[in-house]
């Protein structure tokens, strides 16, 4: 559950980073590069990070290439459901299991390349990642 937990916060950290980015129109590739780019200027990563981070983002951006059939399909299925006269619980519980078991395939490989690349971080590197992620905590809570 842990690991689940975390994989769901940095993939809304990268969300939300993408969204703040204001390049929604743009490929996934262009808004990864955005996102690299912001964090290795705002962290000042040197070439080893750089590469651990860009090792990060070549896994996301294969994985999301891989799961993009799927996730169009799971959308026209939803969209039918929709329009349906009765929702389909049981094909959406299906559909959510499916996606669990994909992020539980998944998250272990991403999990160990962000834990090597935190571990090659300074603490003035981690205490800037962690005051951002805070920052944006705040803005996307509407509390």
């Amino acid at each position: 559950m842990l690991v689940k937990n975390l994989v769901m916060i940095l993939l809304g950290v990268f969300l939300t980073a993408t969204l703040l980015s204001g390049c929604m129109g743009h490929s996934p590739e262009d808004r990864a590069n955005f996102i690299v780019h912001r964090i290795k200027n705002e962290l000042d990563l040197n070439d080893t990070q750089m590469a651990k981070l860009e090792g990060i983002k070549n896994q996301w951006l294969e994985n999301q290439k891989a799961q993009k059939p799927m996730r169009e399909a799971e959308a026209n299925k939803v969209i039918a459901m929709v329009r349906s006269d009765k929702l389909d619980v049981t094909a959406l519980k299906a559909m959510i299991k499916d996606h669990e078991d994909k992020i539980n395939d998944f998250s272990p490989k991403l999990l160990d390349s962000l834990a090597d690349f935190h571990a090659s971080l300074t603490p003035q590197q981690r205490e800037k990642m962690a005051t951002r992620m805070e920052e944006l905590k705040k803005h996307f809570s509407h509390d």
